[in-house]
């Protein structure tokens, strides 16, 4: 991997955390250091590259945009790690926190190291330090275990097949952000997407795996929003479910901001989104291997796959659709014969 594909990393260390009087974390004394690799390798550039040992040492991390509050203890090979290795992909920017397990001994331990007030007290500190060691070579073949388990390639796949969230509710509250998996039906807040075609494109997955009704409100080439688009009669409340994506510039990304994911209506078997654009998308192959096929066969496979209910008219333009996009193809690549004879004769 190239040097511009690295992390920076900077680190803070033999500080500690401080509780101001109107609640606010800061982070007192200690040093800084900066540390440049890929984000799966941070351990192990901190074995290699790093001032002090790594035992008995908590660590957060949080991202260049977040506050202290927002961070997040940082485990080897946890959902945390992989949550953060893959937003360091688009911030390029992490920082590190440590802590001793015990600071105020290990800062008192340090004064005594480092300022020898008498031989007693070194030779004690000393004693100390040997009867760690074993402990502290242990923790260091735990930990390069650990690094090699996640650094044996991208092809790993007790890491490449974690799930994308932790189904513990605090962890989902405090995660960065996730990029969109096509296909998958998932919204959530904070997810991104490369632009607001994809969000749309997840939305319209969404109300498809669900089998909810979704409408479009608010759409542009900076922010979109959509609602759930259950009518109901005059009084009454209606359904809150609703979602907002707008451009972040902190990732250059599009980003969810708002997500009422909850919804307090019922299916009525329709959905708003589900245009004839999008059903002639969606059976493209069937109409290609047949062309005759029938608009109540669509109709019949849509209300039997997603539990949606499209009419007969918007089928039949499906339908029409479809052909015209197959006509399209063949007519472009009839309009290329010449390249390829070009091509043939080279």
């Amino acid at each position: 991997m190239s040097e511009k594909e690295n992390t920076v990393f900077q680190i803070y260390y033999r500080g500690k955390f401080v509780t101001e009087k109107d609640g606010d974390v800061t982070y007192s004394g200690g040093e800084r250091h900066m540390l440049q690799t890929q984000a799966e390798f941070l351990f192990r550039g901190l074995m290699e590259d790093f001032p002090m040992p790594l035992y008995g040492q908590r660590i957060w991390y949080k991202l260049p945009y977040e506050k202290m509050k927002d961070l997040k203890i940082l485990g080897n090979a946890s959902d945390t790690f992989r949550l953060m290795c893959e937003a360091a992909r688009c911030t390029n920017f992490v920082e590190i926190y440590m802590e001793h397990e015990n600071v105020e001994d290990a800062v008192v331990n340090e004064e005594v190291q480092e300022e020898d007030q008498n031989i007693g007290e070194t030779e004690e500190v000393e004693e100390d330090d040997n009867q760690n060691g074993d402990d502290e070579f242990e923790e260091d073949i735990r930990v390069e275990a650990v690094i090699g388990e996640i650094s044996d390639g991208e092809d790993n796949e007790n890491y490449r097949d974690t799930p994308p969230c932790s189904d513990d509710e605090e962890e989902q509250n405090r995660r960065p952000y996730e990029g969109w998996k096509r296909g998958s039906g998932e919204l959530h807040i904070r997810q991104v997407f490369d632009s607001i075609k994809d969000f749309k494109d997840a939305v319209f997955e969404y109300a498809l795996k669900g089998g909810w009704n979704i409408q479009f409100t608010r759409w542009g080439d900076i922010k979109s929003e959509a609602k759930c688009g259950v009518e109901v009669d005059e009084g009454e409340i209606p359904c809150s479910w609703r979602i907002y994506c707008s451009f972040e510039e902190s990732v250059s990304q599009w980003m969810v901001k708002t997500f009422q994911d909850v919804h307090s209506c019922f299916k009525d078997g329709h959905c708003k989104i589900l245009s004839d654009s999008r059903i002639a998308k969606m059976f493209l192959n069937e109409v290609r291997e047949d062309p005759d096929i029938k608009p109540k066969v669509l109709q019949d496979q849509i209300q039997l796959r997603y539990n949606l209910n499209p009419s007969s008219e918007q089928c039949r333009k499906a339908r029409k659709k479809a052909l015209d996009l197959i006509q399209a193809e063949y007519d472009e690549q009839f309009r290329r014969i010449k390249d390829y004879e070009i091509e043939i004769k080279k």
